[in-house]
C-alpha cells in the first residue's frame, strides 16, 4: 500500500525534480505542505510531505473517519515529539506493518 501512495504521486508529478548526489544517490525533492487542523476545537498547523498527507487520509479513510479525528487520536498518543513528526511515525509505523504482514503471508 505505501508503495502504491508514494508510487502515485511520483507518476502524478507531485514531486519534484531529481538531484544526484557526488556519490550517485539519487534524491527526490517533494514540498512540504502546512495545513490547519481542529484538534479538540484547536486549530493548530501541521507541516508534512504530500506522501505523509496522502498517507494520513488513506488510514483515515480505511478506519471510515476524518484526518483530523486521526491527527487528533496521534495526538493524544505522542509522548515527546512535535505533532509533524508523530504524524509521520505513525504513518510510516502503519504502513511498515502491513508491509510485514504481507511479506509474512507470501
Amino acid at each position: 500500500m505505501w508503495r502504491n501512495v508514494v508510487q502515485s504521486h511520483i507518476s502524478d508529478g507531485v514531486r519534484g525534480p531529481t538531484s544526484a548526489s557526488k556519490h550517485g544517490r539519487v534524491f527526490m525533492k517533494t514540498a512540504v505542505i502546512k495545513r490547519s487542523i481542529f484538534i479538540n476545537r484547536h486549530k493548530t498547523s501541521v507541516s508534512l510531505e504530500n506522501e505523509f498527507w496522502a498517507g494520513l487520509h488513506e488510514i483515515a479513510k480505511s478506519r471510515k473517519t476524518s484526518a483530523a479525528k486521526l491527527v487528533g487520536e496521534i495526538d493524544r498518543q505522542r509522548i515527546t515529539v512535535n505533532l509533524s513528526s508523530a504524524i509521520r511515525i505513525y504513518v510510516y509505523n502503519y504502513f511498515r506493518s502491513i508491509e510485514g504482514e504481507y511479506a509474512e503471508a507470501n
